[in-house]
């Protein structure tokens, strides 16, 4: 996506323009220009005042939020690849009011599906019980992932831990002791500047103190270790050692 050229396009012909003073002289007065040299301060000025309605915005965050605002032209170059991009007129007619009220969304308004954030495990439907360890991955085209943050039954947003330097690879560890027993749902979004990816959503049934949902069936469930099972087997191997020394 990055290779598509002209990525906007803005007013370019006869375009009222100062015109420059030789060195040392005044009074040059205005012209009539064409070309790119006028396009770019039209556009300058859009991302100046996108950055003036939002300091916060990356490099990256201006060039998603102007293509994106951007009023599309002519029929799709690749349907496939972009359904605004053409190769005359770009993703279009840069729109500066658009840009600014894009631009006014605040942190993680904006929904962008080149940002991707995924949960590995649990799995979805998965039983669970006590502390678990969510974790997931992230991709991104552009820029790079600043946060990942989990929600549980669309509560308070929680904040991922990152494996490594990057975000590529997220984990958090939450207790599902503070849950009800029942169907609960687990999402995750990764955030870049302004950007957001879609939410992914994870099923999970959290087991009662017991195990099966609360109820007061002992029988174990195969989510945790066995220590009963482990100590029943050390038992004989115990008592025959014992017998043995005794002789």
């Amino acid at each position: 996506m990055d290779e598509l050229k002209p990525e906007v396009v803005a007013p370019g012909t006869h375009i009222a323009s100062a015109l420059y003073s030789p060195f040392l002289q005044t009074g040059a007065g205005y012209t009539n220009n064409s070309g790119t040299s006028m396009a770019c301060p039209f556009v300058a000025g859009v991302v100046a005042c996108m950055l003036q309605a939002n300091p916060g915005l990356t490099p990256a965050d201006i060039d998603y939020l102007l293509t994106e605002s951007a009023e599309a032209h002519g029929e799709p170059y690749d349907p496939e690849l972009s359904d605004k991009y053409n190769q005359h007129w770009g993703f279009g007619y840069v729109d500066a009011y658009l840009a600014v009220n894009m631009a006014l969304g605040g942190n993680g308004s904006v929904i962008d599906e080149r940002v991707t954030c995924s949960i590995t495990s649990p799995k979805s439907n998965a039983e669970v019980r006590g502390i678990i360890n969510i974790t997931g991955i992230t991709t991104i085209e552009e820029g790079a992932v600043d946060e990942v943050v989990v929600r549980v039954d669309n509560g308070t947003e929680m904040q991922a831990e990152m494996v490594g330097d990057t975000f590529d690879e997220w984990y958090l560890a939450f207790d599902t002791s503070s849950l009800e027993p029942g169907r609960h749902n687990v999402s995750a979004v990764a955030r870049a500047g302004i950007r957001e990816s879609p939410a992914d959503v994870v099923w999970i049934d959290v087991l009662g103190p017991s195990g099966g949902g609360g109820g007061d069936d002992d029988d174990d469930d195969g989510l945790l270790p066995f220590p009963g099972h482990a100590a029943l087997l050390a038992l004989p191997s115990a008592l025959f050692l014992y017998r043995r020394r005794a002789r």
